[in-house]
């Protein structure tokens, strides 16, 4: 059966598949569309309301509504996308239903502009994005950074067909993030690959990765010789975690807190944490060990940093008129 259309004719073609039947209807254009069914077809003469694809040699793109699924015969569809190939004649492959926004699991909105998902540095992170409305089953994947074959982590076209006729895609992507991850953007794309993205849908979501970062090894330095009787200051210094470190101190079997400062570094958002310990000490106290205790929630293996170092106190001799000497 050929059916001709000028670019004004709306034309119902009914066909019957098996059991069921669909109607498509032909709005406003003159294209060639073949859909083969038990063995026989549907040719619509025309030529140029299909246009080349732009990013796929030999690909066309045509629209057209239909009032019922030409699949399933139980979806109702207003817009019907396909991308055809070149061929004699030109033979469909039907993309039915553009797939919505993907959803990113555990996401933080931080402010309006910036959505993040947290991770540990160096501790294993599950990323998780769902696809929803498309038909037939679309293509989602995760990239890092950019939207390109370098930069893609996983994808999966294994759906699940929902009551409405379309098609959910849950994908996942395990890895353990380094430094090098942090504040960069990972992308959920859910589209068709075989077809041009404009045309038949392609939507995507982009969420921050901002990583716990692990604090650097501490250093520790007594700031000053002082004699007994004295006060002793001891000074222990962290940097480039996210966020603020704890730091506390133990001597002599005793845990103690000292005075502790965080100061930011805007440009990386990380922290540089200085604590300050301070005591009197006697001629008993010259060279023992107090330690700098480090913790954070990036830290696991080991769970906290130390670093160590002897009290230098001086010592008083006095000479034989019990003057210092």
């Amino acid at each position: 059966m050929e059916v001709c259309l000028d670019q004004k004719t709306t034309t119902n073609i009914q066909k019957t598949r098996g059991t069921s039947s669909f109607t498509l209807t032909i709005r406003n254009t003159d294209i060639l569309m073949e859909e083969i069914i038990d063995n026989s077809a549907i040719q619509i003469p025309g030529s140029s309301a299909c246009s080349s694809s732009t990013q796929y040699t030999g690909y066309y793109r045509c629209v057209w509504t239909s009032s019922n699924s030409l699949d399933d015969g139980s979806y109702t569809y207003n817009i019907v996308v396909t991308t055809i190939t070149q061929a004699s004649p030109l033979t469909g492959s039907f993309k039915i239903a553009s797939p919505g926004k993907p959803l990113i699991s555990n996401v933080i909105q931080l402010n309006a502009s910036r959505e993040v998902v947290y991770g540990n540095e160096g501790q294993s992170l599950t990323i998780r994005c769902t696809s929803t409305g498309g038909y037939p089953t679309p293509t989602v994947t995760w990239y890092k950074n950019s939207i390109s074959s370098s930069n893609q982590l996983a994808f999966s076209s294994s759906g699940t067909l929902q009551s409405d006729g379309t098609y959910t895609v849950n994908l996942q992507h395990t890895f353990t993030p380094a430094t090098s991850d942090d504040r960069k953007y990972f992308i959920c794309r859910s589209y068709y690959p075989q077809a041009d993205s404009a045309q038949e849908g392609s939507n995507n979501k982009s969420v921050l990765l901002y990583l716990r970062l692990k604090p650097n090894q501490p250093t520790v330095t007594q700031t000053t010789v002082v004699s007994a009787g004295s006060t002793v200051t001891v000074r222990c210094t962290t940097s480039g975690c996210r966020p603020a470190a704890s730091i506390s101190w133990l001597y002599q079997g005793v845990t103690y807190s000292g005075s502790t400062t965080n100061t930011p570094d805007a440009a990386i958002e990380t922290f540089t944490v200085v604590s300050i310990y301070t005591r009197q000490v006697t001629a008993a106290d010259n060279g023992q060990s107090i330690q700098c205790i480090v913790t954070h929630p990036a830290l696991v293996s080991p769970a906290q940093l130390t670093r160590s170092t002897n009290l230098n106190i001086q010592l008083i001799v006095y000479d034989f008129v019990g003057q210092p000497s």
